[in-house]
């Protein structure tokens, strides 16, 4: 309601869809007043004006202060929950959030430069702090998140959100114990080619002869395990401080991504290709590079994958603290 919205209401005055109050001292009454409203047809009941029709306002209760449930109990909301709760109704992308404590010495320009060279844009590498201002991953005097991941120099000592793990397990349980684990470091680009020659040291690839030509069988195809790394990195909650985690077992490879899709998206709405994008400035420059497919296909193209070269289907596992892919592996 706007403020002449208001005043043309006061003016007005009481009617049946409308009541004011100059203050509520009895939750009693005032639960009263919402039900009448609630069983008749509607209407609003406007707190801070008095009987004269004069605007008398409403105490500032809150003290600025924001509060959040988790279990059995309600806390008040640290800055990471805000954050979240923010991303959830789309009033802001942490992707574009400044990190405080870096400054353009944090990213690596050159990196830039080769990204506008990798994706045909070599035209506008006039000016790269310019750029980088308008792709919001600098905001003038400092990267953003969206900056760090994709062009920081150092990024897992900068935001450990963007910490990866690749690890191989002995068995087909992800207690077993590891055979190798590696923690993979550099920026989106750099972290996927290395999580892609990880996971190629531990998965099998053979050959057949069709023809006279030799081609290459992989158990999983390295496009689909690809697009599921990607997949993880580009639309994972980086207001959440643990790794991707990626694991190579004995009949599978999973690959795990810290905290729930955004907007109630569930493992039917994403094989369906429901697309809402948690972090749009990352996930902007990733399709551009041609590292992702655009508008909630990479989940289609993985199952789709996973069935022309094995008949196996893609698992989905969503809880609250993590989304989980699985890709099974081909038979031996």
């Amino acid at each position: 309601m706007t403020p002449d919205e208001l005043r043309d209401r006061i003016l007005r005055w009481e009617n049946p869809h409308t009541d004011f109050k100059e203050t509520v001292d009895n939750d009693i009454e005032l639960a009263k007043d919402l039900v009448c409203f609630a069983d008749s047809d509607g209407g609003q009941l406007v707190i801070g004006v008095a009987e004269d029709r004069s605007v008398v306002g409403v105490p500032d209760v809150d003290e600025g202060r924001y509060y959040i449930r988790s279990g059995a109990r309600c806390h008040r909301a640290s800055r990471e929950e805000l954050l979240r709760l923010f991303q959830a109704a789309r009033s802001l992308f942490y992707d574009e959030q400044p990190l405080p404590r870096l400054d353009l010495a944090d990213l690596d320009l050159d990196a830039v430069s080769r990204y506008l060279r990798d994706t045909d844009q070599i035209d506008l590498d006039d000016d790269l702090v310019q750029l980088l201002h308008a792709w919001r991953m600098y905001d003038g005097s400092h990267p953003t998140v969206g900056g760090i991941v994709l062009f920081g120099r150092r990024p897992q000592t900068a935001l450990e959100s963007s910490r990866v793990v690749v690890g191989a397990l002995a068995g087909d349980d992800i207690g077993d114990d590891f055979v190798d684990r590696k923690d993979v470091y550099g920026p989106l680009f750099s972290a996927v080619a290395q999580i892609e020659t990880l996971l190629q040291l531990h998965l099998r690839t053979g050959h057949e002869i069709v023809g006279f030509e030799k081609e290459k069988r992989e158990e999983i195809p390295m496009a689909a395990l690809r697009e599921a790394a990607v997949n993880a990195l580009v639309h994972r909650d980086y207001t959440i401080p643990g790794p991707t985690r990626i694991f190579v077992l004995s009949n599978r490879v999973e690959v795990r991504s810290p905290r729930r899709p955004p907007n109630s998206v569930d493992a039917e709405a994403m094989r369906a290709g429901v697309h809402v994008t948690r972090n749009p400035h990352i996930y902007s420059r990733v399709v551009a590079a041609e590292l992702a497919t655009r508008a909630g296909t990479g989940i289609r193209r993985i199952t789709r994958l996973l069935k022309e070269a094995n008949g196996t289907s893609l698992g989905i596992a969503i809880s609250d603290a993590e989304v989980a892919l699985t890709l099974p592996r081909g038979p031996r």
